[in-house]
């Protein structure tokens, strides 16, 4: 629960060993308020590092294999292509939208949230 992930950063802290957040932005089931949360959380945190992907649904995982079900449309991929080379979750532009939505949404969502990591949490 989210409960006991800040339960859990704060006793590695207290231990005196380093905290690093790993974040997927993109992700189905995204919104506004979702971001707000993680932002929240992360500023409860305090990570002494931080990492932000984008979600990125890969050959083989249950979004790539029912996209529908999670309210994924891919656009721009091959669908069945083994070349892994084609699926670069730091890449500027997301390959797929959400129902919820769009690439340029999402694009956006995306830049928002590492500035405000940028801004608000040192990266060391």
């Amino acid at each position: 629960s989210v409960d006991e992930t800040l339960v859990a950063a704060k006793l590695v802290k207290e231990l005196g060993l380093r905290l690093k957040v790993y974040l997927v932005a993109g992700l189905p089931g995204e919104t506004e308020q979702t971001i707000k949360l993680n932002e929240e959380w992360m500023q409860g945190v305090r990570p002494d590092r931080w990492t932000l992907a984008r979600f990125t649904p890969y050959p083989g995982c249950a979004v790539w294999s029912n996209p529908r079900k999670y309210g994924v449309q891919l656009n721009g991929l091959s669908i069945g292509s083994t070349s892994f080379a084609e699926y670069w979750n730091f890449y500027d532009i997301p390959s797929y939208c959400l129902d919820s939505a769009s690439k340029d949404t999402l694009n956006q969502r995306y830049k928002e949230l590492l500035s405000w990591l940028q801004s608000n949490l040192a990266k060391s």
